[in-house]
């Protein structure tokens, strides 16, 4: 039965087909690829075609008590998967075939089973019931449709006859609620039930079991409690519970200062009052308490000290309190320094324990209380950092490495003094210490490449060098510091030529060497080695450019051997397409680095494989092979253009693939490059491109991040193609007109996108513009219509003025829009009276005054006196 109905939707109408359900979700958990794949496609049918029946099937499982109870877990799971989506592309899919095909008779029905199943005896049960009224929440709430369940959560937390495990369920589906609403879906009566429910959960004398879920229920609802924290009464009930809960058991301690972390992150301003209880209660876990809790000790004194630099950095509008500086000198910098004392011999590089989070903490707080820090740590790096004891030797030379970021007084000093004792304790014969010394050379490399003094230049790259032979995490590190020592070559040694041709080609020689070891996989020192080996090829001098040529044929070698390499497991593959792409980069740095007239002489065989690794259509590999053909065409120019006929097919496919946005955002990148490269030749080609671009820009599962480069492109193929433009330019004047209308309202997380759009809305009609006065239309802006009877010129000219008008708009934006504005009065003079209307003539204005600014942009001050020229002639 199941396997002829596996075929289409099947019928769940009654009660034969609910028997098979059990039997199905037991074959999709299957070890068999076939059973299983089969059984996945029978759910996936009947989710899509029958939601409403399937679901109140699914339900009746989870709720059957007859059944065997993995059976009813694995029911509730694909009840919850109905509305919760793994994937973000498919949420809004799920939400409105929820919202739009359950009736609400089936929905009550659902919803009444899964609160009854909170009473289940099964804990399985509970929990997975929990998890799925989080999930129908996550939909219902926003919609308004399940105003009952807050409080019924309340009530089946405070009800004296409910069994205890029953609320411990209760406030998990709290939790799970909370943490997947946004943070303006519940209403404030909703929000005092929810804290009324926690606060019941947590009070002293409760299971443990609840406490935890309770608390769990509480970090996860803290976003939506800002007004409960403006009252003091309510914020001292909710900051005393969470201070008790620090007192519990282990498990119970961890969430409690998880919840005290959360709540610095977003309240901060509120510390005040709670800040010395935290303070003493922090400082006796850090010393005493299991590993786990102090790791949230610790965490809550990080995020207080991440919070008070955003403070200074004017990231965040709130009055700084200074908590971080009176824990500090109150002997917070000191326990720190003292638990980091406590490495464990075999500890792996990347464990996360008390001893490195103490060293994380230590960096935000030097760049919190900056020259404050030197005092409380350097009496301790200074009698530590030579220690016999490698404990101190790392402790002394981590503490060091954190400090570097924050401290102004004396730092040239501080690193020229200890620069000679961490080079030669790359040679220490202790493997942590070799870590942290070669961490430490690079933090310096990086903030303070001025300070290394130039005699010790030679001897510290000599021992990078050997420590690039050391263990995995100490040849990244080794590597990590030469990549920034490299980036930074103009600030070391005042200047001087201090990366010789000799030099340049041993790191070369011995970082390929690194990246074939046996080893190399292990804490990411091959992407690493790579990486340095692309920063020394994109700062390389003169004199070594045949060195970086001669690394053509490594990275052609390397893409070779990637086509014969056998292929047994997903791993196997995986790592073909790491290669090819870490070879593709490489080529790509070579040839970015290079004149164009370097660059000819191998494009014919870098095409080659360009076209082989296409084929091949591996994730990594395909977006970094598309890039590389376009700065081939950067390079080479109209010569590019023998490649077309073999190239275009692939090229189409990376446009067509809106499953991989980042092969699309790649491919949309090399059409602008090879339209610029060979211009109108691209017209055969044309038909098909902005077929695709325009699927794109319609497909609903299109990255937002990546319809700004998509509609900037349509720029680019109006320049190439001049009057050859004028069949695609309407349909590119409607989706620009429709993209222009865009607007995010209050919403400061999307300022940043709606700013990106903006400025590929303004590059693409800059670049229509010109391309069609180049062919000597530009009058079609005037003429085409884009919504009814207004025109592509009227609705350009609103854009400008909502960009006028929003303040929150960037330098690129204003920048583009004044160019933007200058091209109009200059191809079309009869748009000069419009463009001198006050909304959108104060963009010409707003230009100008950018010169006068700090750090005054010269750039965009130029291009509004361009702009200003050619609206007044």
């Amino acid at each position: 039965l199941f396997v002829s109905r596996a075929k289409g939707a099947p019928d769940l109408s009654d009660r034969e087909s609910v028997m098979d359900l059990s039997q199905v979700l037991s074959q999709a958990q299957s070890a068999d690829h076939a059973t299983r794949t089969q059984a996945e496609a029978f759910l996936s049918n009947a989710e899509r075609d029958q939601t409403a029946p399937f679901s109140l099937a699914l339900v009746g499982e989870l709720a059957n008590q007859t059944q065997n109870v993995h059976v009813r877990q694995l029911a509730g799971l694909q009840l919850k998967n109905i509305v919760a989506a793994k994937l973000e592309e498919y949420t809004e899919e799920k939400r409105q075939r929820w919202l739009g095909t359950v009736d609400a008779e089936s929905k009550g029905h659902i919803r009444n089973t899964l609160l009854q199943c909170l009473l289940d005896s099964e804990e399985v049960v509970r929990h997975t019931a929990a998890q799925c009224i989080g999930a129908i929440a996550s939909v219902d709430i926003p919609a308004g449709a399940w105003p009952t369940l807050v409080g019924g959560i309340l009530e089946c937390v405070t009800a004296a006859e409910v069994p205890e495990t029953s609320k411990q369920a209760a406030l998990e589906a709290c939790g799970y609620m909370c943490e997947t609403l946004e943070e303006d879906a519940l209403n404030q009566d909703d929000t005092n039930k929810v804290l009324t429910a926690i606060v019941d959960g947590i009070k002293m004398g409760r299971p443990e079991p609840t406490r935890q879920a309770a608390l769990t229920a509480l970090q996860n609802s803290l976003e939506f409690c800002e007004k409960n924290f403006e009252s003091e009464g309510e914020r001292d009930v909710i900051m005393r519970i969470a201070c008790e809960a620090t007192q519990g058991e282990p498990k119970t301690r961890q969430l409690a200062f998880e919840c005290l972390a959360r709540i610095a992150a977003l309240y901060y301003r509120h510390l005040a009052a709670y800040i010395e209880t935290i303070y003493g209660l922090c400082m006796e876990s850090i010393s005493s308490d299991s590993e786990d809790v102090g790791l949230m000790a610790i965490e809550f004194w990080s995020t207080v000290a991440d919070v008070e630099v955003e403070i200074q950095e004017e990231e965040r509008d709130e009055k700084l309190g200074n908590y971080v500086s009176a824990a500090a000198k109150g002997g917070l910098v000191h326990r720190l320094l003292e638990t980091m004392c406590k490495q464990e011999e075999d500890a792996d590089a990347d464990d996360w324990n008390l001893p490195n989070a103490a060293a994380v903490c230590l960096g935000p707080i030097a760049q919190t209380i900056g020259d404050e820090i030197t005092e409380l740590t350097m009496p301790f790096i200074t009698s530590n950092i030579q220690n016999p004891d490698w404990r101190l030797r790392e402790a002394a030379t981590m503490a060091f490495g954190q400090i570097l970021d924050g401290p102004e007084q004396n730092m040239d000093q501080m690193v020229g003094g200890a620069l000679q004792i961490l080079i030669n304790a790359l040679g220490d014969p202790h493997v942590l210490v070799k870590d942290t010394s070669a961490w430490t050379i690079s933090r310096i490399a990086e903030l303070h490449p001025a300070a290394i003094p130039t005699p010790l230049v030679h001897e510290m790259f000599g021992k990078l060098l050997a420590a690039l032979d050391d263990e995995p995490r100490v040849a990244e590190k080794a590597s990590t510091a030469i990549h920034h020592l490299t980036d930074a070559r103009e600030d070391i040694a005042e200047g001087g030529p201090w990366l010789t041709q000799e030099l340049f080609a041993a790191l070369m020689e011995k970082l390929f060497q690194v990246t074939q070891r046996e080893d190399c996989r292990e804490c990411n020192l091959r992407s690493t080695a790579y990486e340095t080996v692309n920063m020394l090829i994109e700062q390389h001098p003169p004199e070594c450019r045949p060195i970086v040529l001669q690394c053509t044929t490594v990275a052609f070698q390397r893409l070779q051997a990637t086509y014969s390499m056998q292929i047994v497991s997903r791993d196997d593959k995986e790592d073909q397409d790491i290669m090819q792409a870490l070879q593709m980069a490489t080529l790509h740095m070579i040839m970015r680095s290079c004149d164009d007239g370097d660059v000819a002489p191998f494009a014919d065989e870098a095409m080659q494989h360009i076209l082989q690794v296409l084929q091949m259509r591996l994730d990594t590999a395909t977006p970094e092979a598309f890039t590389t053909a376009g700065v081939i065409a950067d390079k080479i120019g109209a010569t590019f253009e023998r490649y077309c006929t073999s190239f275009m097919p692939f090229l189409l496919q990376g446009l067509e693939n809106l499953a991989e946005y980042q092969v699309l955002s790649s491919a949309v990148g090399v059409v602008g490059d090879v339209a610029r490269s060979i211009e109108d030749k691209i017209l055969p080609y044309c038909d098909q491109i902005v077929q695709a671009l325009l699927a794109a820009l319609q497909n609903a599962q299109l990255r937002k991040d990546v319809k700004p480069n998509v509609l900037a492109v349509f720029g680019d193929i109006a320049m190439a193609l001049g009057k050859n433009f004028d069949k695609y330019v309407q349909a590119t004047l409607m989706v620009l007109y429709q993209a222009s209308l865009a607007d995010v309202g209050g919403d400061e997380d999307m300022i940043d996108y709606l700013n990106e759009l903006r400025e590929g809305i303004l590059d693409a009609y800059t670049g229509v513009l010109n391309g069609l006065f180049d062919g000597g239309v530009p009058h079609l802006i005037l003429q085409i219509p884009v919504e009814g009877q207004k025109v592509a010129a009227q609705g350009l000219l609103e854009f400008l003025e909502k960009i006028g008008l929003d303040d929150n708009k960037d330098m690129a934006v204003l920048k583009c829009a004044v160019g933007l504005m200058g091209d109009l009065a200059n191809y079309l003079p009869q748009m000069k009276n419009h463009l001198k209307t006050p909304n959108v003539f104060r963009l010409v204005e707003q230009a100008e005054q950018t010169a006068d600014q700090d750090g005054g942009d010269q750039a965009t001050a130029k291009t509004a006196k361009y702009a200003r020229e050619k609206i007044s002639m």
